[in-house]
């Protein structure tokens, strides 16, 4: 895996958590169609109902990404009780259709998926993660000198 084979299967339409992951190589190796990999187990995004759960590449925070696109975040997807975060942009948070909100009050950013007669929580959007104190500080002080007012 080289960064030119990364964004060319990302142009073809493979998730750059798929391009980035060494499963996935090995099974172009193999010979397998795209986007199918090497692993054994079930492994894929929130929309297949997982979270990379089997990857193996150089993504160690998938809530800051979009899994889609590869974008900034500005929502991260919880798939049923996995710890794991995985990061959507608005422009893609379409595809995780028939969205509705959770019953957990109206400033909750936690949705459930509707699935004909009964929604079941096996998605959850949440905020990304927070931004910790070095990063917000650096990003105030960019502001302020793009501002002039350093």
């Amino acid at each position: 895996m080289n960064a030119e084979d990364v964004v060319n299967e990302i142009a073809q339409g493979v998730s750059p958590v798929c391009a980035t992951c060494s499963q996935y190589w090995r099974g172009r190796e193999l010979g397998f169609p795209r986007p199918k990999c090497a692993t054994l187990v079930r492994c894929g995004s929130p929309i297949a109902g997982d979270t990379f759960s089997q990857y193996e590449g150089i993504i160690t925070d998938f809530g800051r990404w979009c899994f889609v696109c590869a974008a900034e975040a500005e929502f991260a997807v919880q798939v049923r009780d996995d710890e794991r975060l995985v990061g959507i942009c608005k422009g893609h948070v379409r595809l995780l259709t028939e969205l509705e909100a959770s019953e957990q009050g109206t400033q909750s950013p936690l949705l459930s998926i509707a699935t004909g007669r009964t929604r079941l929580p096996l998605l959850q959007l949440v905020p990304p993660p927070k931004k910790g104190l070095f990063q917000a500080i650096a990003e105030m002080e960019a502001g302020l000198a793009a501002d002039g007012q350093r």
